[in-house]
């Protein structure tokens, strides 16, 4: 995928309604926007207070604010620090974390969250077009182990990608808390 690409087709998207959902769960302001892409969340949560860190390998655009920070690396290059996100949103982006770094990056997801915080996302399932990393429902849940599931849903559906193809979607989306 051309992220530049991407980036520019979903620079004035709404903000994710998973995320909008998930605020109700979130004491604190601190988020780590994981897979920032366009900022279009990033945006959103600053508008709504928060603190944000942007996490995207990829940087088409930013935002002033000092309450932001655009950390543009590599996921599996990224330094998780425990403890220090109240909120931790990914956007459709866990799935593109390269799967030989993904457990040491899952790793560093969880430590980085705060005790009773909330992480929201998508996750591909088995049968989704973009099978980078595809993982079943029972994956999913063992992902959050220790974790409260506030939310969790599985759809299936066809529908056109940000660049105009045709895809098959099989999505799981979750709220959880820690």
């Amino acid at each position: 995928m051309d992220w530049k690409v991407y980036q520019q087709k979903t620079q004035n998207r709404n903000p994710s309604k998973l995320l909008e959902e998930a605020l109700q769960y979130v004491n604190g302001k601190n988020a780590l926007d994981f897979g920032a892409g366009a900022l279009a969340d990033s945006r959103y949560l600053l508008n709504k207070g928060f603190s944000v860190t942007a996490l995207d390998s990829t940087a088409m655009t930013s935002l002033e604010s000092p309450r932001f920070v655009h950390a543009i690396t590599p996921f599996e290059k990224y330094i998780f620090i425990p403890h220090s996100f109240d909120l931790i949103h990914g956007r459709l982006s866990f799935p593109f974390v390269p799967s030989k770094y993904f457990n040491e990056v899952w790793n560093g997801i969880r430590s980085s969250l705060k005790h009773g915080g909330i992480i929201t996302g998508e996750f591909f399932g088995p049968k989704d077009t973009w099978t980078q990393l595809s993982i079943s429902e029972q994956d999913v849940y063992a992902l959050f182990v220790g974790f409260e599931i506030l939310k969790f849903e599985a759809r299936e559906y066809d529908k056109e990608d940000s660049q105009g193809r045709m895809k098959h979607w099989h999505v799981f989306s979750l709220i959880a808390r820690k």
